[in-house]
């Protein structure tokens, strides 16, 4: 007869100790979501940039860096994800 007790699968990455949830529903994170918020987000930084009530322009140094920075990000997460070894 089988248990009726909750087995840890061995493809769980995080231990039921540490998050009761992992042992009984899908424990893990949105990575298309992440990936077009981010792109979202980088877009504002652009258009802020652009199309700002700013007099002085020192600004869009910090606006194109930010959206530098979440672009460059998001494409680094790409390229980790696909060529991660774990797939």
């Amino acid at each position: 007869m089988e248990s009726k007790e909750l087995t840890e699968s061995p493809f769980t990455q995080v231990s039921p100790n540490d998050e009761p949830s992992a042992r009984w529903g899908w424990h893990g994170t949105f990575p298309r979501v992440t990936q077009v918020l981010t792109w979202v987000a980088a877009i504002l930084c652009i258009l802020m940039a652009l199309f700002g009530n700013q007099q002085g322009h020192v600004e869009d140094f910090f606006l194109f860096g930010c959206a530098a920075l979440l672009i460059g990000g998001s494409v680094a997460a790409a390229v980790r994800r696909r060529t991660s070894w774990r797939r």
